[in-house]
């Protein structure tokens, strides 16, 4: 018995850490106001010189801005990729600068000085500093949460595109998200993936189809994107 219950808090404390949903630790904002019929599209761990210039030309075309949220080590790589986002209007947000695993364990103060990095090399290339963090793989802990809370918004989501996953067809991502969407969802994409651009086009219609319309980040939450 004894170990069947210490089983069950193991099991507990794990998708506490691992679904950024369920705000145990941190608490996130994974989903805007259900009232207004309305999504945000949020993109990862870019930027990458051959899939976000894809992207942005087809959120361009439909005349919609998302969030980035950018890893501190690509943003120095490709620092016009970051101008570029920034100039044509859509939200940067903080996804570390390492986007490493052990990320996970490092002690508050580390994870700080990492984020905060992250936003130094934001600033020098668009002026602003990103308030907008999102944990890398979704995962909250203690640790993350001092290093987070009263310096920067959680942002997490509650359509998760499952993109990263090889084995799994554009088409079929594409209509699971479309058949779940919902008014205030904050939809997880990533802009460094093969058909990535294919899987944005169809998600984009899908989405205009149910007559929902998708807007900036900051105005489905309400939430100011930077330091003001």
């Amino acid at each position: 018995m004894i170990i069947i219950i210490i089983s069950f808090i193991l099991l507990f404390f794990i998708w506490a850490s691992a679904d950024i949903r369920s705000g145990i630790y941190l608490r996130c904002i994974c989903r805007g106001n259900r009232m207004e019929k309305a999504v945000a599209l949020t993109f990862d761990d870019g930027p990458d010189p051959i899939h976000t210039p894809r992207i942005l030309d087809i959120l361009e075309e439909n005349n919609i801005k998302a969030t980035f949220f950018l890893i501190g080590s690509n943003i120095e790589t490709y620092p016009e990729l970051v101008k570029r986002i920034y100039d044509e209007g859509h939200i940067i947000g903080n996804h570390t600068f390492s986007h490493t695993p052990s990320y996970t364990l490092w002690s508050s103060k580390r994870i700080y000085e990492d984020i905060r990095k992250t936003n130094d090399i934001i600033y020098k290339i668009t002026g602003k500093y990103p308030v907008f963090f999102r944990p890398p793989f979704g995962v909250t802990n203690p640790l993350i949460r001092r290093a987070v809370n009263n310096r920067f918004i959680s942002i997490g989501w509650n359509i998760r595109s499952y993109d990263t996953l090889k084995f799994l067809k554009r088409n079929s991502i594409s209509e699971r998200i479309i058949r779940n969407i919902k008014s205030g969802d904050i939809v997880l994409l990533h802009d460094n993936r093969e058909g990535s651009d294919i899987l944005l086009e169809s998600v984009i219609e899908g989405i205009k189809k149910k007559g929902i319309e998708i807007v900036p980040l900051n105005k489905l939450i309400n939430k100011n994107a930077y330091e003001i």
